[in-house]
């Protein structure tokens, strides 16, 4: 099966990858129109399925577990997606059992993914935050033994001088929309962007395409959009 572009975007909280996702959506939508290739948004964890609420809950409390990406349910809201979205068996929702005839969606060859965070790059990301190699080998088992784990074609990480990201969220803690993740520490934010910059280069080892964006607010995400189509679908 063909997945043309499974497309990732990470960074430091408050750096506009929400935001990005969005109008990456919709620019790619207004050039390509509706008769071209389809592009698929996605948020992970999905907070809509059982497996991502939790996660989330999780992430969104008031002290959440560093270790949550190293749980089950984290690997199995990755592998329940997957084998959701690859396979036109699933029934009600559910991931393929051992008895069912798996058919593969012959449309995939007409699809690309736009993952706001994912799997691979989320645990790469919490390996160097931990200094834990245990976690960067088990990226490599897994991608090995388990058909359920896409490897992403492009990963897109984006970054803002730390006075940016402490502007945003004394913004939003005002609004009341901060999470336990948020920090205003600087020195939480330097240790989270070293991490980053370390699963950069892992990543790049992998056969990632990755594209680092130092700056965010450099340019509108309309156009930081239509650059990175640009590199990405050239």
């Amino acid at each position: 099966m063909l997945i043309n572009k499974i497309i990732v975007v990470e960074g430091l909280d408050k750096t506009g990858k929400s935001t990005f996702c969005n109008a990456f959506e919709s620019v790619y939508s207004t050039m390509n129109g509706i008769n071209t290739q389809k592009l698929k948004k996605h948020s992970f964890p999905n907070a809509t399925s059982p497996i991502g609420g939790m996660i989330r809950n999780e992430l969104s409390g008031a002290n959440p577990s560093t270790d949550i990406v190293n749980t089950p349910n984290f690997l199995s809201e990755m592998s329940h997606y997957w084998s959701v979205e690859l396979f036109n068996n699933a029934k009600n929702g559910n991931a393929p059992q051992a008895n069912d005839q798996i058919i593969p969606d012959q449309n995939l060859n007409e699809v690309n993914y736009l993952f706001d965070r994912y799997f691979i790059s989320t645990i790469a990301y919490q390996a160097f935050f931990n200094n834990s190699r245990v976690d960067l080998d088990f990226i490599k088992t897994s991608l090995n033994v388990n058909k359920f784990l896409k490897i992403p074609t492009d990963v897109i990480f984006f970054d803002l001088p730390n006075k940016e990201i402490l502007k945003r969220t004394l913004v939003d803690q005002e609004a009341g929309l901060n999470d336990g993740n948020d920090t205003l520490d600087e020195l939480v934010l330097d240790k989270r962007r070293e991490a980053y910059q370390n699963s950069i280069k892992f990543l790049k080892g992998m056969g990632i395409n990755v594209h680092y964006i130092d700056d965010s607010s450099a340019n509108t995400m309309e156009d930081l959009s239509k650059i990175l189509i640009g590199k990405i679908f050239s």
